[in-house]
Parts: C-alpha cells; sequence; structure tokens
C-alpha cells in the first residue's frame, strides 16, 4: 500500500498518567494536552482503549 503524508507537526507535548478510585471501580487515563486539537485534550481510557477529546468547559473543577 502506497501512502503520502499530508501534514505533519511536532510539538512538546504534556502527558499525564492518571488512575482514579470511586468506592467500587479503578479508572487508569492518559490525558494529552495539544494544541493540534484546538486546545483541548484527548483523554484515553486504559482500561477500554477509548478516546474523546474534552475542553476546560467540558470540566466543571478547574
Amino acid at each position: 500500500m502506497n501512502s503520502d503524508i499530508l501534514s505533519e507537526n511536532k510539538q512538546n507535548q504534556a502527558i499525564h498518567h492518571y488512575c482514579l478510585m470511586s468506592k467500587n471501580y479503578r479508572y487508569d487515563v492518559t490525558i494529552v494536552y495539544s494544541a493540534q486539537f484546538f486546545s483541548k485534550a484527548m483523554v484515553t481510557s486504559m482500561q477500554s482503549g477509548r478516546m474523546l477529546l474534552m475542553c476546560a468547559d467540558d470540566i466543571p473543577l478547574d
């Protein structure tokens, strides 16, 4: 398969790994902050592999 690179950007990203505990569950997530996502953060669940984009307006806490 031949492919062409349409875009490539390099930046130093802030990557944070969190282990969150609730009464019944444990959540392991990775949060990647990037200007490439219009100042949003990419959140990845380590358990399910699901990803989503969040901005500061989506999170009620600072």
